[in-house]
């Protein structure tokens, strides 16, 4: 094999690769060989093995804010505003995902909102009211 057929990279012992360029890496007979870094890292996105929902990874747009806006907004005079716009923030990861974990992080900011007194404001209650422009 020439140099150039071979990944080259550098061995724990100093040498050499020897495996052929871009072994063990789909698609591709060039570069490094997987050992060595072939793959150049995971795939983004939905691509990757480990995505999930997105509910974390986008900016926040108008309706999550105008739905952050409608939990800060419910009962200032009771409500912790920080735990408001937190069930806030959780409610829309919610919208967006559909991912019931979040829904519930939401009602955990709700009782922690109160700072334990007897308050009654649901989820329901803060949403009924407010319809997101699609």
């Amino acid at each position: 094999m020439e140099p150039d057929d071979t990944c080259n990279a550098t061995t724990r012992d100093g040498h050499p690769c020897k495996r052929p360029a871009g072994w063990g890496v789909e698609g591709t007979t060039e570069g490094r060989c997987k050992q060595h870094g072939g793959r150049g890292g995971a795939p983004s996105g939905e691509d990757n093995g480990s995505y999930e929902h997105g509910g974390f990874g986008e900016t926040l747009d108008a309706d999550d804010e105008a739905i952050i806006a409608a939990f800060e907004q419910a009962d200032p005079d009771n409500l912790s505003p920080v735990w408001m716009r937190l069930a806030g923030e959780a409610y829309s990861r919610y919208q967006r995902s559909d991912d019931a974990r979040h829904l519930s992080e939401c009602r955990r900011c709700l009782e922690n909102a109160g700072d334990g007194e007897d308050v009654d404001v649901t989820i329901d209650n803060i949403v009924a009211d407010f319809t997101p422009d699609t």
